[in-house]
This record gives structure tokens, sequence and C-alpha cells, in this order.
């Protein structure tokens, strides 16, 4: 029997750093092994790297973080920097994870497009369903008010 391969995350940062640690929060809770993640910030949310690399290395013990500065208009530039992302996770054996929530609307359209022509293995959404909730980190969230909403593929 093949192992099974763990997993890679790919995202955005946009302006709410807790959006994106929330993101990782809630796929980690339904995967058995996350063991990358590849942060897309731009010049302006780059700054918001080191404190979703610390949650991250907080909510997934071992996990490794990395990170592309992209423009956050440039749709091609984002388009080619989350396909290399998706082919170096997949060239280490990683089933890949794509999620559009968070970042610009140009970095989510950009994301889905590389997600699908590199046909990652899921692309997902952090569908948050009571407003009054934003800002707030996912384990904090009544589950009636957030779901994991998936486009492509299925979670395990």
């Amino acid at each position: 029997m093949r192992a099974l391969r763990g997993w890679a995350l790919i995202l955005p940062i946009g302006t709410r750093p807790e959006a994106v640690i929330s993101c990782i929060y809630a796929l980690a809770r339904r995967v058995a092994r996350l063991e990358r993640i590849h942060l897309l910030p731009s010049p302006a949310t780059s700054s918001y790297v080191k404190v979703v690399s610390r949650a991250a290395t907080a909510i997934v013990e071992g996990v490794d973080v990395t990170y592309t500065v992209v423009d956050e208009v440039s749709f091609d530039g984002i388009v080619e920097a989350a396909s290399r992302a998706i082919e170096d996770s997949r060239a280490r054996g990683l089933r890949v994870a794509v999620d559009v929530t968070t970042g610009r609307k140009s970095m989510s359209l950009a994301l889905y497009k590389a997600a699908i022509d590199s046909n990652a293995d899921l692309i997902l959404y952090l569908h948050l369903r009571c407003r009054e909730f934003e800002g707030v980190l996912y384990p904090l969230i009544p589950k009636h008010c957030a779901d994991l909403v998936v486009f492509k593929g299925e979670l395990p």
C-alpha cells in the first residue's frame, strides 16, 4: 500500500492576517499532514509574513513556510508565481491545496486560474456567513457561521 502524501497550502496574504491564519487553521484541522505553506503577499502586505509564519508554525508543528512577494495587480505575475509554487510542492511529493479566500480579488482570481491550470488537488474558500466575526480567528467562530467550501477536489 502506498503511503499517503502530505499537503501543501498556497494562499495570498491580504490586509487581514487573521483571515490568512484562519484559512491555515481550517485546512490543518481537516488534513493529516500539512507540511508546507506558500504565502503570496504583495509589497503592501509583506510585513505580515512574519506574524502569519509564526502562527502557522504554532498551528502546525514543523510546517515549512515560504513566500513569494507578488504585485497584487499583475494577474499574469500572480498566476506564474502560484503555478511555480504548485509545481514545486508537487515536485516534493505533496498534494496541493490552493485557498482563494484572502487577498485582493485579482489575487484570488489569479490563484484560481493557476490552481485550475496546474491541476491542484483542492481549491478552497473559507466562507464567513456572519460578518460580525470578521477579524476573529477561525477556532473562535461558531461552527454555523463559517464553512470551508471546496470549489474543486474533495477534503480528506
